[in-house]
C-alpha cells in the first residue's frame, strides 16, 4: 500500500496544488500547465505519454495554447509521439504489438462498414469529414491500447490514470481563465462549470468544455484499474483514487461522467466480495457506497443540479438533444434496412449533429444490416474481454456508458478501438509474458 503513494507521491502532490490553485490563484495558470504536461510526458515514458497524446492531452494543451494565439502544437506532438513509438516498434523492436495483424484488420472492417453506408446513400458533404474523423480517432486510440498491453513492464497504468484524473484538475483551473475568469464559489459549488458552459452557449464565447472534463477523469479511474493485470492495488488507494474522479466530475457537472463514477464504484465494491474481502469490511464497503448513491441522486435532482432541468422540463423541453433523438428514431423508421447513411443524418438541414447515442446513431444511419454488421465483428472479441479480462471491464464501462449518452461516432469509435486491442493480451498470456 505505501509503495502505490510514494511511487506517486509527485502526481499526488500535483493534484492538490492544482486544486488548490482553483480556488487561491496563487500560481500562473498557463506556466503551471505547461510545466505539469511536460512532467507528464517525463514520468508516463513513451508509450504512456503516447496514450495521453492519443486524446486527453491535444485537448488540454491546445485550449491553453489557443489562449496565447498558438495552435497545431499539441497535434503535432501527438504525431511525433506516434512516430516514435512506431519507429520502436517496426525498427527498434523494442516495443511488440502482439496479435496485430488480426485485431487491425476487425477495425478495418468496421470503417469498412461505414464506408459503404456512406456510399449507398447522398445528402450533405459532412460523411466524408466524419469518416475521415472516425477512422483517424480509433487508429490513434486502437494503437494507444495495443502499446499499452502488449508492454505492461513498459507502462506504469496507475500513473497514466493518475495524469488523466490530473488533466480534468487542469482542465478546472484553465476555465477559471477562459470563462470569463469566473470559478467556484465555495467548495461545495458542484455543477459549476457546467453552469458556466450553459452561458457561453449562449454568448458564443470560448470555453472549457464540462464533458472533457468528467471524460478525461473517469478514463483515468479505469486506467488505474488495469493496474490489477500486473500486481495490483491497495484498497485505500483505490478509494482514494476514486474519490478524486468523482469529484472533479462533480465540480464539472457531467451528468454521464458522475453517474460512470458511481457504476465503477459499485462495481469495485462488489468485486471486493469476489476477491475474499472479509464480512465486515465488505459490509462497510457497501453502506459506504449506498450513502454515495443517495448523495449523488439527490445531487443530480436538486434545485441547480445537473438533472434538474431534466427533472422538471422533461427531457424534450431540457435539451435539444430530445428532438435530435426522436429525429434520429423517426429516420431509422423510415429507412429501417440501411438507415441513411453514415454521416448522412440531417436536422432542420443542419448535418454533423448526432442523437448522443451510439445505439441510436448506428441504427439511423446504418439501419439494422449496418447494425447486425456490427455486432457480429464485435460479439467475440467483447465475449472475451467480459470472461477473461475482468480488469479491463471498467475502462470498457466507461466507454461504453459514454457512448449511451454522450458524443458522435467520430469519438465513441474508442469503444471499438479498445475492445479490439484488448484481444492482444490473449497473445501475452499465450506467451506467459
Amino acid at each position: 500500500m505505501k509503495s502505490s503513494f510514494k511511487n506517486n507521491a509527485i502526481e499526488f502532490l500535483a493534484i492538490i496544488i492544482v486544486f488548490a490553485n482553483i480556488f487561491l490563484r496563487l500560481i500562473p495558470i498557463l506556466p503551471l500547465i505547461y510545466f505539469l504536461v511536460f512532467l507528464s510526458l517525463y514520468r508516463t515514458r513513451l508509450i504512456g505519454a503516447y496514450y495521453l497524446t492519443s486524446y486527453a492531452m491535444p485537448i488540454l494543451l491546445g485550449s491553453a495554447l489557443y489562449v496565447q494565439g498558438i495552435t497545431g502544437v499539441a497535434t503535432l506532438l501527438e504525431v511525433i509521439l506516434f512516430l516514435f513509438c512506431l519507429y520502436h516498434w517496426l525498427r527498434k523492436k523494442t516495443i511488440v504489438f502482439y496479435n496485430f495483424k488480426n485485431e487491425f484488420s476487425l477495425l478495418l472492417l468496421v470503417s469498412f462498414i461505414f464506408v459503404v453506408s456512406s456510399c449507398l446513400n447522398t445528402g450533405g458533404d459532412y460523411a466524408p469529414t466524419k469518416l475521415k474523423e472516425t477512422t483517424l480517432n480509433g487508429l490513434l486510440v486502437f494503437f494507444a491500447y495495443g502499446f499499452l498491453f502488449c508492454n505492461p513492464h513498459k507502462c506504469n497504468y496507475i500513473r497514466i490514470g493518475l495524469y488523466l484524473i490530473l488533466y480534468s484538475f487542469l482542465m478546472l483551473l484553465l476555465s477559471t481563465l477562459l470563462n470569463g475568469g469566473m470559478g467556484p464559489t465555495n467548495f461545495l459549488d458542484f455543477g459549476y462549470l457546467r453552469a458556466q458552459n450553459l452561458i457561453a452557449y449562449e454568448e458564443d464565447k470560448l470555453l472549457v468544455d464540462y464533458q472533457h472534463v468528467g471524460c478525461f477523469a473517469t478514463m483515468g479511474l479505469g486506467c488505474i484499474f488495469l493496474e490489477s493485470l500486473k500486481k495490483g492495488y491497495s484498497n485505500l488507494f483505490m478509494i482514494l483514487c476514486i474519490f478524486l474522479c468523482t469529484i472533479v466530475s462533480l465540480y464539472s457537472g457531467a451528468r454521464q461522467s458522475i453517474i460512470i463514477s458511481l457504476v465503477l464504484f459499485l462495481l469495485w465494491v462488489f468485486s471486493q466480495r469476489k476477491e475474499g474481502a472479509s464480512r465486515f469490511r465488505y459490509l462497510i464497503y457497501l453502506l459506504v457506497g449506498v450513502a454515495i448513491v443517495f448523495f449523488m441522486i439527490n445531487f443530480l435532482v436538486s434545485e441547480g443540479g445537473a438533472l434538474n432541468s431534466v427533472k422538471e422540463e422533461g427531457y424534450l423541453d431540457a435539451s435539444n438533444r430530445g428532438f435530435i433523438m426522436l429525429k434520429s428514431i423517426n429516420d431509422f423508421i423510415n429507412n429501417p434496412f440501411f438507415g441513411v447513411g453514415f454521416g448522412h443524418f440531417e436536422f432542420y438541414g443542419r448535418y454533423g449533429l448526432y442523437p448522443h447515442n451510439m445505439f441510436v446513431e448506428i441504427l439511423c444511419e446504418l439501419g439494422i444490416v449496418g447494425m447486425s454488421l456490427l455486432v457480429l465483428v464485435v460479439v467475440k472479441p467483447l465475449k472475451y474481454l467480459l470472461k477473461y479480462e475482468k480488469a479491463c471491464v471498467y475502462l470498457f464501462v466507461v466507454y461504453f456508458l459514454r457512448s449511451m449518452t454522450s458524443g458522435g461516432l467520430d469519438s465513441n469509435i474508442m469503444l471499438f478501438s479498445y475492445i479490439f486491442a484488448v484481444l492482444s493480451l490473449k497473445s501475452i498470456k499465450r506467451y506467459n509474458i
